[in-house]
């Protein structure tokens, strides 16, 4: 009586962030969601004989913002974040900017869902128009910021 064995052989693929990438019409580039991935190893299209599930962080990015974006997106975003602060606070008395400072976290949870446009209604001294056309152009150049 013979007892058949079955062979086991050990599969190496390297998969970079390409194989999970999918084409974002909104950043005209390829872009990879965070979540469960699951990799087969198939026979065919329909006999699937290993898997494998993977937990991708995904492509961290930051929406290029706009004067409907909220001020919670607009002070959160890695790089326009600290500069909107500098040109609020270049804008206001020495002791005025340091008080908002120190008073930022109660506010923002006030104001964080307002869009921008509505909250520069309430600042005594907004940043300029071209402060923030520059800054929204920044926004659209950062490549390495994290979603808000």
């Amino acid at each position: 009586m013979s007892t058949a064995r079955s062979a086991t052989t050990t599969v190496e693929i390297e998969l970079d962030r390409r194989a999970f990438a999918y084409w974002d019409i909104t950043r005209d580039d390829w872009t990879v969601a965070a979540g469960r991935y699951e990799v087969q190893l198939a026979e065919n299209a329909h006999v699937p004989v290993a898997s494998v599930e993977l937990d991708l962080a995904g492509d961290q990015h930051a929406l290029p913002l706009t004067l409907d974006s909220t001020v919670s997106e607009w002070f959160g975003h890695p790089s326009v974040g600290s500069a909107l602060t500098e040109a609020m606070a270049a804008g206001m008395p020495k002791e005025q900017s340091e008080a908002a400072l120190a008073d930022n976290a109660d506010s923002m949870r006030l104001v964080a869902s307002m869009p921008m446009r509505q909250f520069l209604g309430f600042l005594p001294a907004p940043p300029t128009h071209e402060v923030l056309e520059q800054l929204m152009i920044m926004s659209r150049s950062d490549e390495t910021a994290l979603v808000a």
